[in-house]
């Protein structure tokens, strides 16, 4: 199983904190 970018999942994480952060 090849480990997936990092940085894909860093990404992700800060779309979502901003996503919570304009509501």
């Amino acid at each position: 199983m090849t480990q997936s970018n990092p940085n894909e999942q860093n990404v992700e994480l800060n779309r979502t904190s901003l996503y919570w952060g304009l509501l």
